[in-house]
């Protein structure tokens, strides 16, 4: 297993939440379709 340095691990969460914004409605959808008996809010 490797191990991941910080500056390595800060640039992953960076580009995940920058792909969760850009991509907020198609990532919603894939979500709600595991949780569909949820009601989700920002």
């Amino acid at each position: 297993m490797e191990i991941l340095d910080d500056e390595y691990i800060t640039e992953r969460a960076f580009a995940g939440s920058y792909l969760m914004q850009n991509n907020y409605q198609s990532s919603f959808r894939v979500y709600a379709q595991f949780m569909p008996k949820k009601n989700i809010t920002k």
